[in-house]
Formats: C-alpha cells, structure tokens, sequence
C-alpha cells in the first residue's frame, strides 16, 4: 500500500498549549513562546525520522500546534501581532519542523478585540514570516483503500511517537487529503465507486459513502479516532477535481450540495477577482447554514483572483497547487447580506 496505494502518514502533530506563555509585555511573552515550543518539540523531527527508518512508514510532515495567538496576545498593548508570528516562525525554523499551526484560529464564540487584531496582523505577517497556517492533522493518508490497515499504522506511528517524546497520546485524524500528485486525488476514489466524472449526478451519494468508510474503519482499528476524519474535496489541490471542472461536469453549486455530506465545506477554488463581496458573504452564509442544520465543520476558503476571468487558470504552488477560475451565480444576494443577522441555531427539542 505504501508503494502502490500512495500510502503515507501526512503529519505528526504535537499539541503545545501556551496559556502559560501570557504576558502583558508582549517582549517576554514572545520569549516564553519560543522557549515553551522549542524545548517540548525539541526532539519531534528526529522521532518522526526514526519512526520512518524503523517501520518504513513515510511521514510527509512533523508540525506542532498551539493555543491561538489571538488568546495569548490579546492581554498585551500591542496593536499588531507580526511579533507573535515572527516568534512562531522563529521556533519553526529552529526545531526544522514544516510549520506551527492555529496561528490564525479563531476558536472562540464570537468576535473579540484579540481576533480583529489578528486579522489585521495577517497581512505583514505572512510577508514577513515563511510558516503557513495550518490545521491539526495528526495521522492522514492519501489512499482511500483498506482503512483498517490505514488506521492501525495511524494508532502505531501516535503511540509510539508520543511514547518517545514523553508526552500523552492524543488521536489519529484519518482524513483523506489529497494532493496534485498522481495517485492522491479523492475525486478519482469517487469515480472507482462508479462515477464517470466527479460532479455528474450520485458523486453526493458516492462522497457520503466513502466518508462512512473513513470513519468506521477507523473507530474498528483505532484507541482514539478524532479529527474530521473523512474525505476532504480542496479543488486546487486535487487533479481529479480541477479535471472535472475544465470538464464542466462540477460547478460551485454541487460543490456545496457535497459540503453536506463531506468533511469540509467550500475549499480552494478560485473564483473571478471581480466578484462583489456581498456575493461570497452569500457564500459564507449558505456554508454556515448548511453547518448549522447538520451539525458539521463547515468553512469558506474561496479566493478572488484580481485581473482573472472564468476560465483562467490560478497557481498557488507547494501543496496548495493550482486552480481554475471558476463562475459564480450572477443574480445578486446584496439585499440579503446588507440586513445583516445571523443563522438561528436549530431546536434539537423536536428531534428528541
């Protein structure tokens, strides 16, 4: 499976909390950032390294994850949070690890002064810094075959990882993320279930099935299955994907109608730069509602390319890959957006 399947542990993970680290002057706080993550991760990349070596179990990527930074930085005076960032992407460079993770989450409910600062911050923060943000991942695959053998090798490699580095065991993530490479495309697992193309009618039905798959075969084979585990459908980052949409056999419409049934929501497509804002707050809000009323992750990651049209042809590189330049609905949600609101939450009461 490693060989033929594509088969590989994406990310070890190791989870640092930083709540410790708060400071009101920002200087030191920074410091005791970079001192906690440094030595609690010291010797993440050289287990990872051996682990490989030992079970011949390849291990794309070893990061570490942390509190959000808008928690931590929002007790200082700062205005701006490049400092905190600078610091992360310092820690990174230091530990050789590929990056540190939930720099930009936002996890609290409701928008604090911590959060906006964030935002504001991320701008010079990435032009200044080489990490990327990223989610916690700590043990996905890029082969949708055999989850048990899958989920086994996700339980080997956490367990014996956390047992070297001196820390708790945490979960194993079985998600199927896939990449531009040859053999790593979720789309193309959809269309082996019967599918001619991803988008024509049953890839809704074929994406619902192959995420009971993911997850039941990891609950039969894992300690502690967490995460999304299940398929992730980026479109950027999946051939399959971007080959059905130069096909015109997948549009943002059922890209959201399988948003219900998937693990994510809206992710990695480009669309025209000269799309009105209250059109993709549309967006966020269909996204939102469908979260809601199913009781799932949901999110919005569409980027407007300025000067580009339908058809044009996006690229992002590294693991974000390229993308075609897809065509939004025309009819406008302008009235909508501008009153403003909120999605109620359901009333659980009538299903009990």
């Amino acid at each position: 499976m490693i060989s033929n399947e594509n088969l590989d542990v994406r990310t070890i993970t190791m989870g640092i909390s930083l709540l410790d680290c708060i400071d009101s002057d920002s200087t030191v706080a920074c410091q005791k950032i970079y001192d906690k993550i440094t030595t609690n991760a010291k010797d993440l990349v050289k287990v990872g390294q051996q682990i490989e070596a030992e079970y011949g179990i390849p291990i794309a990527n070893k990061r570490v994850t942390v509190a959000p930074i808008s928690l931590i930085a929002a007790t200082s005076q700062d205005h701006d949070y490049v400092k905190y960032a600078k610091t992360l992407d310092k820690a990174a460079k230091t530990l050789g690890i590929d990056f540190i993770g939930r720099y930009s989450a936002l996890v609290q409910k409701g928008y604090q002064t911590g959060d906006r600062t964030l935002i504001a911050s991320l701008p010079e923060a990435l032009a200044e810094t080489d990490f990327v943000c990223a989610s916690v991942n700590v043990g996905s695959t890029r082969s949708g075959i055999n989850m048990d053998v899958v989920a086994q090798m996700g339980q080997l490699v956490g367990t014996v990882g956390a047992e070297r580095l001196g820390v708790q065991f945490g979960i194993v993530d079985l998600s199927l993320a896939p990449t531009a490479a040859a053999g790593d495309s979720v789309a193309e697992v959809l269309e082996e279930i019967g599918v001619a193309q991803v988008g024509t009618h049953g890839t809704t039905a074929a994406l619902a099935m192959l995420n009971d798959a993911v997850k039941k075969g990891g609950i039969m084979a894992c300690s502690h299955v967490s995460g999304l585990s299940g398929a992730f459908i980026p479109v950027s980052e999946d051939a399959g994907m971007i080959k059905a949409v130069n096909a015109g056999t997948l549009n943002i419409s059922k890209l959201e109608a399988m948003t219900a049934v998937c693990s994510v929501g809206l992710d990695m497509i480009a669309i025209p730069g000269d799309t009105p804002k209250e059109t993709i707050s549309a967006m966020i809000a269909d996204e939102a509602a469908i979260g809601m009323i199913n009781n799932k992750t949901t999110a919005v990651r569409v980027i407007p390319a300025p000067g580009k049209k339908v058809g044009d042809t996006v690229e992002f590189g590294g693991l974000l890959g390229y993308a075609p330049v897809m065509a939004v609905n025309k009819a406008a949600s302008t009235a909508m957006i501008n009153r403003g609101g909120l999605i109620p939450a359901p009333i659980h009461s009538f299903k009990n």
